[in-house]
């Protein structure tokens, strides 16, 4: 009997995966809240955010995967079978998606399932019976630490368990750049998941529901997914007061950031003078230096470029030339 499918006795709300196309698994996952928007909307993801989720929800979201995406899905399956080696317990893939029977609007879609007939100690914790597992893969292991995991993993896991009734996950992290895997366990923790699926609840019904758009939070992507909804205007637009508000603000924190760089620049020079006062010479021009409890390191190396002018002489720039699609933001005043 695969181990899944005690969940789907559990659990009776559920689809099957494995045999949905990529538009067909899009759609699904736009239908409710999943593991891996629980994070952004908690305010725990530094690179999702509570509009980013919305955007997505309602098929404005154009990102389809990156480089990142398909090599964690194409490592999965390998990675799982290390796991499995490494902890010694059954692990088995979950070709299913489950949506919550107490909170409809909550989903979820897990790596894998784990069952311990005896009890079992991993990482100095004592797990038995039915339980999670999820897969990370990291480049520089950015978050990871010995004990800890980025927040919005945490979040992530708990959603799983809230959606499942589950008391224990397990996540399997591959560090890339290290060639390092790192198992974590996490446990159900239920004060945690009643404040997220509060924060779930009212993001569904008062957001997406209702169609309005959450405030923007400050993160990279939604710079990016706000400029592919951006199609211009024909005529000149008229905005309210509070954009009036907003637009000197703008203006004052850039102003205040030209001071700071220009500070942080006048910092940079001084520290660098004062190491060259003490320099000795060295053949590959490095120098580290300690002041204090900082250290300091300071030093020259190649860089290379392609030269566009000499490209354009000989004629062939038009060739290796890429285009790609941008925007522009600006706020002027006008002058007295």
């Amino acid at each position: 009997m695969e181990l899944y499918k005690q969940l789907l006795e559990a659990n009776k709300s559920h689809v099957f995966t494995k045999d949905m196309t990529h538009e067909q698994w899009l759609t699904a996952r736009r239908g409710s809240i999943g593991g891996s928007d629980a994070g952004a909307i908690m305010g725990l993801n530094k690179w999702a955010s509570p509009l980013t989720v919305y955007l997505d929800k309602k098929g404005l979201n154009t990102f389809e995967g990156n480089t990142a995406t398909e090599r964690g899905n194409w490592l999965e399956d390998p990675i799982r079978q290390k796991c499995r080696e490494e902890l010694e317990v059954p692990i088995e893939a979950v070709p299913y998606m489950f949506t919550s029977e107490k909170h409809s609007f909550m989903s979820a879609n897990i790596d894998g399932v784990i069952y311990l007939q005896e009890e079992k100690e991993i990482n100095g914790i004592a797990l038995k019976g039915l339980g999670g597992h999820e897969i990370k893969t990291s480049q520089r292991g950015d978050g990871f630490t010995e004990n800890e995991i980025p927040d919005s993993y945490f979040a992530q896991t708990q959603h799983y368990m809230a959606v499942l009734n589950l008391p224990w996950f397990v996540l399997s992290a591959y560090l890339i750049d290290k060639n390092e895997f790192h198992h974590y366990v996490i446990q159900r923790e239920d004060e945690f998941i009643g404040r997220l699926i509060e924060a779930e609840k009212d993001f569904w019904e008062n957001f997406v529901e209702k169609d309005v758009m959450p405030a923007p939070s400050g993160v990279d992507a939604e710079s990016d997914l706000i400029a592919d909804m951006f199609k211009g205007s024909s005529v000149s637009i008229i905005l309210d007061g509070e954009a009036e508000s907003l637009s000197a603000e703008y203006l004052l924190i850039n102003e205040k950031l030209k001071e700071m760089e220009a500070r942080k620049a006048q910092i940079a020079s001084s520290l660098k003078l004062k190491i060259i006062e003490q320099q000795t010479g060295s053949q590959d021009d490095k120098a580290k230096a300690v002041a204090g409890k900082y250290n300091i390191s300071f030093s020259k190396f190649m860089r290379k470029s392609v030269d566009s002018e000499k490209l354009k002489k000989d004629g062939i720039y038009e060739t290796y030339c890429k285009e790609s699609e941008s925007s522009m933001f600006r706020i002027t005043e006008p002058k007295k």
